[in-house]
């Protein structure tokens, strides 16, 4: 199965938990591989 995504924005953040700028980069890697434009929610997303 396969998610297309190109052109659609999708706003990623996270939570304050410890593993959360990891699984929000993940994730963040992956819409965009699919063709989303990524925007990040928090200060964390591009470190």
């Amino acid at each position: 199965m396969s998610c297309r995504l190109e052109g659609q924005t999708i706003v990623v953040g996270g939570d304050m938990r410890p593993s959360s700028p990891e699984f929000t980069k993940a994730f963040a890697k992956g819409a965009a591989t699919r063709g989303a434009n990524v925007e990040p929610a928090g200060p964390d997303l591009h470190r």
